[in-house]
Order: structure tokens, then sequence, then C-alpha cells
């Protein structure tokens, strides 16, 4: 990973196999850190909505019987690393193996989420996303 530089001791790191069922416990944490950072819940809802289309851009055609990642299921993961930094929320996600994340599967994320995320970067080769979510403090 590389978009979230250095280190902070309340950054949080998850790893966790890259399959549609671990999805949800990625979103608590990421909602959890958000939250911390003195998120307001209208923001929040926006930023728990990102989080579902970013796992499910990086977990498209991966854990599905017959699709291009199936093979590696047992060894393929997702890695998190979340943060509140100057005002903002933070998640950098990467799947470490499988194929790249496809040009459509981006586009609908970008698409989808062009008004629910401040800023955002995906790279599809990489099997990467980085986004932010600016707090809007609690209210």
């Amino acid at each position: 990973m590389s978009v979230v530089t250095g280190t902070n001791a309340d950054d949080v790191y998850l790893r966790v196999p890259a399959r549609r069922v671990y999805a949800p416990a990625i979103r608590v944490a990421a909602a959890a850190v958000a939250a911390r950072g003195a998120m307001n819940f209208n923001t929040l809802e926006e930023l728990r909505s990102a989080l579902d289309k970013a796992m499910a851009m990086l977990l498209d055609g991966l854990d599905v019987a017959g699709g291009p990642g199936e093979a590696n299921l047992s060894t393929t993961q997702i890695s998190v690393v979340l943060r509140n930094s100057n005002g903002s929320f933070q998640m950098e996600a990467e799947r470490s193996s499988g194929p790249k994340v496809s040009e459509a599967a981006a586009r609908t994320f970008q698409e989808t989420t062009a008004g629910l995320l401040d800023e955002c970067r995906v790279d599809r080769a990489k099997r990467t996303i980085w986004l932010r979510k600016a707090h809007k403090g609690v209210g």
C-alpha cells in the first residue's frame, strides 16, 4: 500500500480473506474509526454506502464459482488501513492477488460514489483503492 503514508498510533490495520462474507467486517471497523473522528450520522451513512461499493469493486468476479479468481480464494486477502487525519477519514484497501480490477467495476464504483466521497483513487492493475471523506462534525 502506498497512498496512506507514515504511521499513526490510531491507524487501524485489517487483513481479511477476499470473500464477500468478510466485507461487513471492514465496513463496521471503518465506520467505528470514522465515528471516532466526530463524523456526523449523515456523513457516516454516505461513507458506509461508499465502503460497500469499494468492497464490491475489489471483490468483483473473485469469489464467484467459476470466476477468474476462484482458484486463488484460499490465499487472496484484502488488506486495509483506516485512519482519521487532518479532519477526514481515509481508507486504503488492497487485494493481494487475482485478476486486476475490471474496467467496468472501477467505472461503476466511480460513478456510484461521485457524490459520496471527497476524493478516491483506484489502481486497477495493483488492485488498490484509496478514499477520503471529510468529517462534517457531530450533529
